[in-house]
This record gives structure tokens, sequence and C-alpha cells, in this order.
């Protein structure tokens, strides 16, 4: 029996080695910082259809970042987003909610997305309700880009949009 239990251990080991795979333990999503985010930190513009996207993130800073985001097009504000990121209990959560021009509040926009995943200049937040499903992913891309991008699904169709933006600051 032992023979059998060294063989099929000397068998998993080759396997493994030959297939480069690496035993890595899991990092639970609890175990991300608020810290892995400071790529994110600065001022940010780039062009969706007709319309200026203007982000501003500070620095991360006592397990907390703030932003906001400002749509802008032929001259005026169509909307304005604000945002915190904070760590908590069961990880970091993305929490922002959307406005008019006039500061009104913009119905059923308030959301909160969860961070699933957390890499080198990379950052994706998800939010599900069950129906919908809302992926948002950051990606810092060389010194001065910002890749914002949002996947959808809605009722069984995706949608996805890829906004990238230069630094301003």
């Amino acid at each position: 029996m032992h023979l059998f239990s060294a063989i099929a251990l000397a068998i998993s080991l080759h396997s493994s080695v030959s297939s480069g795979i690496q035993n890595k333990p899991v990092v639970s999503t609890a175990d991300f910082k608020v810290a892995g985010l400071a790529f994110m930190a600065g001022a940010w513009e780039g062009k969706f259809q007709n319309a200026v996207i203007a982000e501003t993130w500070m620095s991360p800073k006592a397990g907390c970042l703030l932003g906001m985001m400002r749509e802008d097009m032929d001259g005026k504000t169509l909307v304005r987003e604000f945002e915190v990121i904070e760590e908590g209990p069961s990880g970091i959560t993305m929490t922002f909610d959307h406005f008019n021009a006039d500061m009104s509040a913009i119905p059923n926009r308030k959301l909160a997305r969860k961070l699933v995943s957390l890499k080198d200049g990379e950052a994706v937040f998800e939010y599900s309700n069950g129906e919908d499903i809302q992926k948002l992913t950051y990606r810092k891309v060389g010194t001065d880009t910002l890749l914002a991008i949002i996947e959808q699904t809605r009722a069984s169709k995706s949608n996805k949009i890829e906004i990238s933006m230069k630094r301003k600051s």
C-alpha cells in the first residue's frame, strides 16, 4: 500500500512539474488592500463616443480611495459620479452614485461592486444581482494611460465598453 502511495505521489509531482503547474497559496479577496490600487491615483481624461470622460482618484490612505468622474459633451456636464473604495471585513468594495448636472441623484444608479481580482496594475470589480452582471476593470497601460473596461450582461445580452484615458496630472 505504501509503494502504491509513493508511486501515485511521484506521478502527481512529475505531472505538476512537467506541466508547469505550481502550487500557489490561494489569495482571499479579504486579503486585498486598497494600497494595491495606487496605480489609479491621478487625473485621467479620455473620450467615449462624443463625450469627454474625466476621472480623478486620490492616493489611497487609511484603507480608503476616493474618486470622481465627470462626463461632458458639447461644453456641458451630463453626469457626475462619486466613488468610494474601501476595505471591509469581507474585502474591498467600490460604492458609487451618479448625479445629473444639477446634482440631483439619477434613480437606481447607486451601486456597490466587490473587488474580485487585484494584480499589478489591474483591478477587477464586479456587481451582480442574480440577473444583471457588471464588471469594471481598471488597467494601467504604460506610465500615462488608464484603461477602464465595463462589461455588462443583462437578459443574456453582453455589452463591452473600453475607455482609454490619458494622465492629466
